[in-house]
């Protein structure tokens, strides 16, 4: 059989997810959506090590959020400074 090759786990926490929405002043389905992406581009290889990295990286989740809905409608926050 060919089966995908499973490349690592992500785990949420609901609750830091909720107080994280909270803080940042924005839904916890973006929230969750915004861990959820970011962790699978770390998968696929993207990181933020470095300011050109970080940049790229979060051009790739917000384009991301925006096509399933969540796109950014809230002033900045420490997600995307």
């Amino acid at each position: 059989a060919n089966l995908p090759h499973l490349v690592g786990d992500i785990i949420i926490s609901v609750e830091r997810a909720e107080a994280q929405s909270e803080e940042y002043g924005h839904s916890l389905q973006r929230e969750i959506g915004f861990l959820l992406i970011h962790g699978l581009l770390h998968l696929y290889g993207y990181d933020h090590i470095d300011e050109q990295d970080r940049i790229a990286m979060r051009a790739e989740e917000e384009r991301i959020l925006a096509v399933l809905g969540l796109g950014r409608d809230v002033p900045e926050t420490p997600h995307n400074s």
